[in-house]
């Protein structure tokens, strides 16, 4: 039983916000996520001064607390835009508040800049303070339910009265890597990398009904890779995609044990094909086959899953969607590899140059402070998947067979000639066509 002077509150003020473009059919909302636990503002006027006045709060006890400053568990705050019309949100940018900081002592509010921030003509800014307050509630009797251990075999010294849910990735922005474990178990480095290599048949995630930006559409990957947003070079070609493969890395501080039980716990890294802010399909990578049980082949060289992995569009059972057969199931090439640091790959890559990405925080150069790159190399193995694509292509003459139910048209009207007109000046002639067949139709 916890005394009730060691209940304590988190709290987290959001006041008012600066330099933010105004957008009066939109909302803003700020959303903050601790220890897994997530809070958010009431929605608020997208003006260039919003006034979110709103205090955030999570309950916690001395013990716990210190054990989070130790581990450096961040509070990520994250923005959005948010359409109440269609209820459809937009990232604009994020905040990341140090535990540390949060005293008993009241402090003053700061202005926190928001981290990749969409409105890149706008330095937009947030006031917050973060403080710590004695919880007044009763103490309730509790106790906090841990993981059971395996039951075959030993369970490993380092993990001996270590919480699972405890086991997260802390960004150490000074070192340039992200912490997976107590500090004084994390005593390995290792990087995670994952390359987007190439994709095919994407046009069967666009239903004739889908609407697209009247614009040329720009589409691109996007995933969570250690809760940084990573997105690939947009391109504008479904049928052929036509992009530069992209490898995104990040440093990590822990171990092998604890780096099995965070992979066991994190199984599957989400993929999704996006346009605009909606997603138009996603696929699942399984990451606890990188760390098998027993294996220590990450000692000897890189460990990797990677393949052609099949898209699927949001809500398909719902929708009732008809199954697609594999030959033309819309894919992606992805490779996730997880090394020792200074254990090279044995894969050649396809290119030397490097290009920048929007990822923060990742590719940690030695010879520099963090750097945020995306390579554009190519695992071995995946090299021949591409290959085999483009000759597919070649010998096909770049024909795309596809069910008659999701057939392409282009539809033209050709004016030839206007007779009869008996006026001394020139004429603007406009040419509509209201046939609803083509209505439901992609052009």
């Amino acid at each position: 039983m916890v005394s009730k002077s060691d209940q304590l509150l988190i709290v987290v003020s959001i006041l008012e916000g600066r330099h933010f473009p105004k957008r009066p059919k939109h909302m803003l909302v700020v959303e903050a996520k601790f220890d897994g636990e997530q809070l958010a503002t009431d929605p608020v006027d997208h003006t260039d001064q919003p006034e979110f006045a709103t205090e955030l709060a999570w309950e916690i006890d001395r013990k716990a607390l210190h054990q989070h400053r130790l581990q450096r568990t961040p509070i990520k705050l994250q923005c959005f835009a948010l359409d109440p019309v269609t209820s459809a949100k937009e990232t604009i940018g994020y905040i990341v508040l140090d535990l540390r900081t949060a005293q008993e002592t009241k402090q003053a509010p700061k202005w926190y800049q928001l981290l990749s921030n969409k409105y890149t003509k706008f330095k937009s800014e947030i006031q917050i303070s973060i403080a710590l307050e004695t919880d007044t509630k009763p103490p309730v009797d509790s106790f906090k339910a841990k993981g059971a251990p395996p039951r075959d075999g030993k369970v490993p010294a380092i993990l001996a009265g270590l919480d699972p849910r405890d086991i997260v990735a802390v960004l150490n922005e000074e070192g340039g890597y992200h912490q997976i474990g107590p500090a004084e178990y994390c005593t390995d480095s290792f990087i995670m990398s994952v390359t987007i290599a190439f994709a095919t048949q994407l046009e069967q995630l666009i239903p004739c009904t889908m609407k697209l930006p009247e614009r040329q559409p720009e589409f691109f990957f996007y995933y969570s890779l250690l809760g940084n947003d990573v997105t690939n070079e947009p391109f504008n070609d479904l049928i052929n995609p036509n992009f530069e493969p992209e490898r995104a890395s990040v440093r990590i501080r822990s171990s092998v044990e604890i780096l099995r039980v965070y992979l066991a716990l994190q199984s599957k890294l989400q993929i999704h094909l996006c346009c605009g802010d909606q997603s138009l399909g996603s696929t699942e990578i399984p990451l606890t086959g990188l760390l098998k049980k027993g294996s220590t082949e990450i000692n000897q060289h890189p460990v990797t899953v990677e393949g052609a992995f099949t898209l699927d569009p949001p809500n398909r059972a719902k929708q009732k969607l008809a199954p697609i057969p594999v030959e033309l199931a819309p894919t992606v090439g992805v490779s996730v590899a997880l090394q020792r640091e200074g254990i090279d790959s044995q894969s050649p890559p396809t290119k030397d140059d490097a290009t920048e990405s929007e990822v923060e925080s990742l590719q940690y150069d030695k010879d520099t402070k963090p750097n945020p790159k995306a390579s554009s190399s190519v695992p071995a193995s995946l090299a021949q998947l591409v290959t085999t694509s483009n000759a597919s292509e070649v010998a096909s003459g770049q024909k795309i067979a596809v069910p008659a139910t999701s057939h392409h048209f282009c539809f033209s009207i050709d004016l030839r000639s206007i007779h009869a007109l008996e006026i001394g000046f020139p004429i603007n002639c406009i040419l509509r066509c209201d046939l609803i067949l083509f209505q439901s139709i992609i052009f």
